[in-house]
């Protein structure tokens, strides 16, 4: 079981680094898929207008519960809702295979503090 790493504030201000979704919270459910991360079986929306995937804290407890399979680093990025000011508050960041439909590729993740939908970007 591998533990995220901490995603501390950087206030370097290099917009490079900085990353995008457009929901986190709320939502009908429609649009979800399974998709397994890690070797997890789990739901995600498609966020294909994002240049991140995330998912929130509770998500991630769940994965370690079932021993996701990836790989921890430390944050970097600041992560944006969709129109906001200010940066989503990250937990931090972690790689694993993600595959869906047969297709499997290696991606990193972040980990959103809170709760709220999982995106794959």
């Amino acid at each position: 079981m591998q533990e995220v790493a901490g995603g501390g504030d950087d206030d370097d201000d290099d917009d490079d680094d900085d990353e995008y979704v457009f929901a986190i919270v709320g939502g009908d459910h429609r649009g979800k898929v399974v998709v397994n991360v890690g070797g997890v079986p789990m739901d995600m929306i498609i966020d294909s207008g994002a240049s991140a995937s995330a998912i929130s804290q509770a998500s991630w407890e769940q994965l370690k519960t079932c021993h996701i399979k990836c790989v921890s680093q430390q944050n970097t990025k600041k992560l944006y809702a969709y129109g906001a000011a200010s940066p989503l508050e990250v937990s931090g960041t972690f790689t694993a295979d993600i595959t869906m439909r047969n297709k499997c590729l290696s991606a990193e993740v972040t980990v959103v503090k809170g709760q709220g939908e999982s995106l794959l970007g």
